[in-house]
C-alpha cells in the first residue's frame, strides 16, 4: 500500500491528549499523506464533547494548520457527529467541514433520559440495569444508527458496534448470536440502500481499541467485516486516535487483515476526495 492516513483524530479541544499541531507533526514524521480531525460534536449530556466556543476555535485552528503545513501533509476538517447532536449536510456546509463521521454514543429511554454506552463500564451496567435486557439496549443502539443514516447522512459510520466496548470474552452477550447479527445486518442494508440511491457512505474499520485490556479487538467484529465485503460497502480504516503516538495504531496490521479477508482497496481522503487505494 502506497499511503497511510487517519481521519478519526481527537485533540485537546475534546477528549484527546494532544493539540492539532502536535498530531500533525507526528503524522508528518510517520509519513502520513493526510490527517483529518474529528472532534466530538457539542452535546449537552456528553462531557467529552466540544463546547460551542471550542468548536469555533477548533475549526479556526485546523484552517490555520492547513495553510501552514500544506506542503508537507494534507489536513482536513471533520467532526465526529453524535446522533443526538442532530447534524446534517446543511450544518456540514455551515461549519465548512470536509467530512463528518456519524457515531452513536448514547441511547434514550421513553422519558427522554440519555444513557452513555461507552463512557465507562459502570455507566453501561447502569443502563443495563435500567433496561433489564441487553437486547433492548442493542436494539435502541442500532436503531439510532439507522435513523442517523437516513436523516443525518454522515459520510462515515463510526465504530459500528461500539456496544461491544465492555463485552470482552462475551461478558454481556454473544456477538455471534443471531439476534445481534440480525440487528447489525439491518444497519448494513440501510447503508447499502443509501449508497444505491444517494451516493457514498462508508463504514469505518476502527483500530482504536486493538490490544487494549478492555476489548483487544477492532470495530466492527470479524463476521461483520466479512458481511460488509459481501455487500460491497466501501470502508475506511481509522485509528480513533486520542494520543498522537497512536495515530497509526495497528493501521498496517488491519490493512493486512482486510487483504486476507478479501478486500482489494480501502477509501482514503486524498486531494479533497475519498478515493480507492489498493491494498
Amino acid at each position: 500500500m502506497k499511503y497511510i492516513s487517519n481521519i478519526h483524530t481527537h485533540t485537546t479541544y475534546c477528549d484527546g491528549k494532544n493539540t492539532i499541531e502536535e498530531n500533525i507533526l507526528i503524522a508528518i514524521n510517520k509519513g502520513f499523506i493526510s490527517i483529518g480531525f474529528s472532534g466530538h460534536s457539542h452535546f449537552d449530556y456528553d462531557i467529552s464533547s466540544m463546547s460551542v466556543a471550542n468548536t469555533i476555535k477548533y475549526l479556526e485552528d485546523i484552517k490555520k494548520c492547513k495553510e501552514v503545513y500544506k506542503d508537507k501533509i494534507e489536513v482536513y476538517a471533520g467532526i465526529e457527529g453524535d446522533y443526538y447532536s442532530n447534524l446534517s449536510k446543511d450544518t456540514d456546509i455551515e461549519m465548512g467541514l470536509d467530512y463528518r463521521i456519524g457515531s452513536v454514543h448514547f441511547i434514550e429511554d421513553d422519558e427522554g433520559n440519555y444513557y452513555p454506552i461507552d463512557n465507562s463500564e459502570d455507566k453501561f451496567i447502569y443502563a443495563l440495569n435500567y433496561f433489564s435486557d441487553i437486547k433492548e439496549i442493542a436494539k435502541r443502539y442500532y436503531n439510532n444508527i439507522i435513523k442517523m443514516i437516513n436523516t443525518q447522512k454522515p459520510d462515515i459510520i463510526g465504530h459500528l458496534d461500539l456496544i461491544r466496548k465492555y463485552n470482552k470474552n462475551n461478558k454481556y452477550f454473544n456477538v455471534y448470536d443471531k439476534w445481534h447479527i440480525d440487528l447489525i445486518d439491518n444497519v448494513l442494508l440501510a447503508i447499502k440502500d443509501y449508497n444505491k440511491n444517494n451516493g457514498l457512505m462508508m463504514i469505518e474499520i476502527n483500530t482504536g481499541k486493538v490490544k487494549e485490556d478492555n476489548l483487544k479487538a477492532y470495530y466492527p467484529n470479524d463476521l461483520t467485516i466479512k458481511r460488509i465485503l459481501e455487500l460491497d460497502i466501501p470502508i475506511i480504516v481509522n485509528t480513533d486516535c486520542h494520543v498522537a503516538d497512536r495515530l497509526d495504531n495497528y493501521y498496517i496490521d488491519m490493512i493486512d487483515t482486510l487483504r486476507e479477508v478479501g478486500f482489494s482497496s480501502v477509501k482514503m481522503l486524498i486531494n479533497n476526495n475519498f478515493i480507492d487505494v489498493e491494498i
